[in-house]
């Protein structure tokens, strides 16, 4: 008789396509990651706040298991302390009990691995009455994250002696390190210190993950008009002028050379204003910096003071933190890139920096000091 061999049942395939939730609390904020299995890019995930007791978040599409699905482990005395699931229709909603101050919530996405990510930014302020030793020195500036602009296969602007900018950013940020490093108790957090290629998204996530403090991003300038030069310093805003808004498109071309450029999207204005929006805890600390930054350049570096300026910088979109990017010259220009090229002058530039940075610090922690 002919044996029946049995036929081999196959797993079904998971109905459920929200996987995990991580609890990441920072000094400025806390980051849910909403692991999935797929992309809900094109969804209207919602995230909202009511009455700054509970958080409420909704998937539409997706599909969770209400009955096994394990809450995350919550940080003690976090800003969030329990989570509650439910599945309405194909609608998944995740609560959030919150315990601490919430200032904003933005969701943003990831797609390798696919997640949902939604901040929560903590306020900027000092309350006198509850601020306690512990939570000062949460406060201090003890990590600063430094971004040498371009580098690798993308060399930037490069001058018609063939300086690139890579290179001019990258020696820059290392002497600039160097001083932090030497002189302060600061840690340093380099997005890169090699000639290495990193695309301008992962830079301010490196330095969320870092739970950096401010974030300095250094470039070298070009332009068309060959008499152009002299060093700036710039805010993540809509550009008033159409210079600024040059510069930030020279800047942001480096999206070109990366291998997943739809995450950027279309950087219209509407977009640019939601992002300055997000960033609006940080922005008058930013024109502090940058203001001080501007004032010892013109102490230390020859040229043009350009002043502060504001334009759309893709490097700047999502830093929790304080953020400039800096200009030191035109590489177009036959003064700038002759100063450039000398490694006096770039130790001037990174001195001058770093100046503006402790001063900055000094004023900002006398302050949470006095408060």
């Amino acid at each position: 008789v002919p044996q029946t061999i049995p036929e081999i049942q196959q797993p079904a395939a998971s109905i459920y396509n929200i996987n995990n939730v991580q609890i990441v609390e920072r000094a400025n904020g806390v980051m849910i990651r909403i692991q999935t299995a797929k992309s809900f890019r094109e969804a209207s995930v919602k995230a909202w706040l009511n009455r700054k007791e509970w958080l409420y978040i909704t998937i539409p599409g997706g599909q969770i298991d209400v009955v096994n699905f394990k809450e995350p482990p919550f940080p003690n005395d976090g800003t969030l302390r329990k989570m509650v699931v439910n599945q309405l229709d194909d609608v998944v909603q995740l609560s959030f009990r919150i315990a601490g101050d919430v200032e904003s919530v933005d969701v943003l996405y990831g797609d390798y691995p696919a997640e949902v990510i939604v901040n929560l930014r903590k306020p900027y302020t000092i309350d006198s009455r509850h601020l306690l030793n512990k939570e000062r020195e949460k406060w201090r500036i003890d990590k600063i994250v430094l971004d040498a602009g371009h580098g690798g296969k993308d060399s930037g602007t490069i001058s018609p002696g063939g300086l690139q900018e890579k290179d001019v950013a990258l020696d820059v940020v290392q002497r600039l390190g160097k001083l932090i490093q030497e002189r302060t108790d600061v840690k340093v957090v380099y997005t890169r210190n090699s000639d290495v290629f990193i695309p301008l998204w992962e830079r301010t996530k490196i330095a969320n993950e870092a739970g950096g403090k401010l974030f300095v991003s250094v470039h070298v300038n070009a332009s068309k008009n060959r008499s152009a030069s002299g060093f700036e310093t710039f805010l993540l805003r809509p550009g008033k002028s159409q210079e600024a808004i040059e510069v930030a498109e020279l800047e942001n071309s480096a999206v070109r050379l990366e291998e997943d450029q739809t995450r950027y999207g279309d950087l219209s204005s509407q977009q640019l204003i939601l992002a300055t929006m997000a960033q609006s805890a940080f922005m008058r600390n930013s024109e502090t910096l940058a203001a001080q930054i501007q004032e010892e350049f013109d102490k230390e570096l020859q040229g043009v003071n350009r002043g502060v300026k504001q334009a759309g910088f893709i490097v700047l979109i999502g830093a929790s933190m304080p953020n400039v990017l800096v200009e030191l010259g035109f590489l177009s220009n036959s003064r700038d890139e002759s100063r450039l090229k000398r490694a006096s002058y770039r130790q001037k530039a990174a001195e001058a920096i770093f100046q503006a940075l402790i001063k900055y610090k000094t004023r900002h922690e006398t302050l949470i000091s006095a408060g």
